[in-house]
C-alpha cells in the first residue's frame, strides 16, 4: 500500500519512517528497496486486507491522483471497513482491478460505493484478443467512431464487467486508445466510447462541483439515444411494406449492420 498514518499524518513510505496501516492500525513497514516502487508492508501473518500485493501498473494508476485522494477509508453501518483506491474531490470513487473479481465482491463495492468507476486492466494476449475482436464486429455510430455497440456475447470480458451496471475503463495493455463502457441497462449491448487515459484521468481531477466525468457520460448516453432512434427510423423505412415488421428499441446488429 502507498499510504500509512506517521504520526497522525497519511505518508507515503520513506528510509526510517515507522507507520501505522490505515486499515488493521497495526505497525507496518516501509519498504524502500532499488527495485521496487517504495511502499508499506505488513508483516507476512497479517490478516488485514490490505495485506495484499500490488502490481506495478496498480500503483502507477493511484500515483495519477493526489495522495489524498488514495486510498480512503469508509466504514459500512455493519462495522465492515472499505478502502477506495481513489476517491475524488467530486465523490467519485475509484477501482483499479488487475486481477479476476468474483461476483459478489463486484456487487458489494457497486452497492457500498454507489458512485463508482472501475478501471479493468486487459493484458493476456488472449483476453486483448478477444477483446479487440469484438471490437472490430460492432456498429459504428455514422459520423462518430468514437462511439461503438458491440454485442456483449462476443466477449467475456464484457459480460463479466457489464453486471453492475457501472462505468467501465478498459485499459488495454499497449494501446494508447482505449475503451470506456457506459453506465447503460441493456442485456444483450454494450455502449462503448474511445477515451485515453489522460482523458480520464483529467475528468477526475476537475475541481469540485464541475463534475467533467459525469457530464461527459450524460453527453454521451444522449448522444447513443439519439443515434440509436435514427437507426430504428432508417431501418423501418427501409423495410418493404408488405411485410408487418414491429419496432424495436435495439434492433439485431446482424439486421442494422445490413441496412446501414
Amino acid at each position: 500500500m502507498n499510504l500509512a498514518n506517521v504520526n497522525g499524518k497519511r505518508c507515503t513510505a520513506k528510509p526510517g519512517l515507522k507507520g501505522i496501516c490505515l486499515g488493521c492500525e497495526l505497525p507496518v513497514i516501509a519498504k524502500c528497496g532499488k527495485i521496487k516502487q517504495w511502499h508499506w508492508s505488513h508483516k507476512a501473518d497479517s490478516q488485514c486486507p490490505l495485506n495484499k500485493g500490488e502490481t506495478q501498473w496498480h500503483r502507477d494508476w493511484k500515483n495519477r491522483f493526489p495522495t489524498e485522494a488514495q486510498e480512503i477509508f469508509h466504514l459500512a453501518e455493519n462495522g465492515e471497513r472499505h478502502f477506495a483506491d481513489v476517491k475524488t474531490k467530486n465523490n467519485w470513487v475509484l477501482e483499479f482491478q488487475h486481477s479476476p473479481i468474483n461476483d459478489d465482491e463486484l456487487t458489494a463495492r457497486n452497492d457500498f460505493y454507489k458512485q463508482i468507476a472501475w478501471v479493468v486492466h486487459i493484458y493476456k494476449k488472449q483476453e486483448l484478443k478477444n477483446f479487440a475482436a469484438a471490437l472490430e464486429r460492432g456498429i459504428k455510430l455514422y459520423n462518430l467512431p468514437e462511439l461503438l455497440i458491440v454485442e456483449k456475447k462476443l466477449c467475456r470480458q464484457i459480460v463479466n464487467w457489464s453486471l453492475g451496471e457501472k462505468p467501465i475503463f478498459f485499459d488495454l495493455d499497449g494501446y494508447q486508445n482505449c475503451w470506456l463502457m457506459l453506465p447503460v441497462k441493456n442485456s444483450e449491448l454494450a455502449w462503448f466510447i474511445k477515451l485515453d487515459r489522460e482523458q480520464f484521468t483529467s475528468m477526475h481531477l476537475s475541481e469540485e462541483g464541475n463534475d467533467a466525468f459525469k457530464r461527459f457520460l450524460n453527453v454521451n448516453i444522449v448522444r447513443m439515444v439519439e443515434c440509436l432512434k435514427f437507426i430504428n427510423k432508417s431501418i423501418t423505412n427501409r423495410r418493404p411494406q408488405c411485410l408487418s415488421y414491429r419496432t424495436v428499441r435495439y434492433p439485431r446488429l446482424s439486421r442494422r449492420r445490413r441496412w446501414l
